[in-house]
């Protein structure tokens, strides 16, 4: 089968991840889509970890909860502030496309809230959903927001994080960018995130870089 969304660095990743690599890309690399010059000091490559603190004692770093739900106050804020940095330099006036996908509902109902009060000011449209809500859909540049439910280094078995159809559809959602946010310097035995560096580390023949 042949996919024809994404780049072929994404595309490599959520092949090898889901399908042992019997999925092909059809776009080349050099269809990428350039970013505004100053969005390109902070987002250059096609696929990025983004290392997020986290801190049990402080609420902005913590895992916090929402009738069970997780989220992560930090990660939303950092991505709010992105957003805003794109929209003050953007001068496209064919539209960007901003997925922000989560694993948990109170992650992305504090995304969204945020998102509300960005009044953005040029052609951007901004998409905040679960991983099931986002099924279907595709987005230029995708944050896929990896927020733990504790703080134990190795997810629960039954967490959604354990779930390997949750970073399938996440990671096959970004058109030209993917950027994924973790805690990773925390929590290191993740192991679906473990084998999507790796992947990475494979095909694009560099060492991850944990931003």
């Amino acid at each position: 089968p042949t996919q024809f969304r994404s780049l072929p660095e994404i595309g490599n990743l959520f092949s090898e991840f889901s399908y042992a690599g019997q999925v092909s890309s059809n776009r080349q690399t050099e269809s990428k889509r350039p970013l505004p010059t100053e969005v390109q000091k902070l987002l250059s490559k096609t696929i990025t970890f983004l290392n997020v603190p986290l801190e049990k004692d402080n609420q902005l770093f913590s895992i916090n909860k929402l009738i069970y739900s997780s989220y992560h106050l930090y990660s939303g804020l950092l991505i709010y502030e992105f957003i805003r940095f794109f929209d003050n330099y953007n001068k496209d006036e064919e539209q960007w496309t901003i997925g922000i996908i989560s694993p948990y509902k109170a992650q992305a109902v504090l995304v969204s809230r945020l998102i509300v009060d960005l009044k953005l000011k040029t052609n951007i449209r901004v998409y905040s959903d679960t991983v099931h809500g986002f099924q279907g859909d595709e987005c230029d540049i995708v944050f896929f927001i990896c927020n733990p439910s504790s703080y134990q280094t190795k997810p629960h078995d039954k967490s959604l994080l354990a779930n390997d159809f949750i970073y399938n559809v996440a990671i096959s959602r970004a058109k030209d960018y993917l950027v994924i946010v973790n805690p990773f310097q925390k929590l290191k035995d993740i192991v679906y995130l473990i084998r999507l560096t790796l992947i990475y580390t494979h095909y694009i023949n560099e060492k991850v870089y944990i931003q």
